[in-house]
């Protein structure tokens, strides 16, 4: 038997397969490290922190966006949580008390920051569209402190909507939540849906 000498050419070869491999698997490990950070990161940013969780009635708002079906909802909200600006997001049909809101917010000294009517109610892309722009319309994009879109109101692909222009802006969205006495139904807290 010859013994393998490091002049011997397989014995070369075999050295820089061992040491590529060894450069191979290192660099698996670094890329599969930096893979599950982001892949861990756009987890946790999916994660719906706080869901359920009653909004204390002495918190108040910089700002949040209603959409309007009734106006009795956003009138509790406001009345209950000190609201500093308001969003209103409204239909045809819901146009007479989105009106008797901002009459509300004005005599309540509540800026109201805009006023949109939906086009299409059944259209999420239209109300993630308009709630962006009331949103945007708050100032300060780089603090969502202080912002909160109800999504309460409104017929459902409104309530999509508005819900991912919440995430979208990291803003929190909120619903009031209410219970039945007898035949009338009473609005009764503000429940966090998702909270950045």
């Amino acid at each position: 038997m010859v013994p393998f000498h490091l002049s011997d050419p397989f014995s070369t070869a075999w050295q820089w397969l061992q040491n590529a491999e060894a450069i191979f698997t290192f660099a698996i490990l670094i890329s599969g490290w930096v893979a599950w950070s982001r892949i861990k990161t756009f987890i946790s940013l999916r994660q719906y922190r706080s869901v359920g969780d009653v909004v204390d009635s002495r918190r108040g708002f910089r700002g949040m966006v209603f959409l309007i079906s009734r106006p009795d909802q956003a009138l509790w909200i406001m009345g209950h949580h000190n609201v500093g600006a308001i969003g209103i997001v409204y239909t045809e049909q819901s146009k007479e008390s989105a009106e008797t809101v901002r009459k509300y917010a004005v005599a309540q000294k509540i800026h109201v920051s805009a006023q949109n009517q939906l086009n299409d109610p059944e259209s999420v892309m239209e109300c993630l569209r308009i709630v962006r722009s009331q949103l945007n319309g708050f100032g300060d994009d780089a603090d969502p402190s202080g912002l909160a879109v109800d999504v309460t109101g409104g017929k459902t692909p409104m309530s999509l909507g508005a819900f991912m222009a919440a995430n979208e802006f990291h803003v929190e969205a909120v619903y009031l939540s209410h219970h039945v006495e007898g035949k009338t139904t009473i609005p009764d807290r503000l429940i966090t849906m998702s909270r950045p």
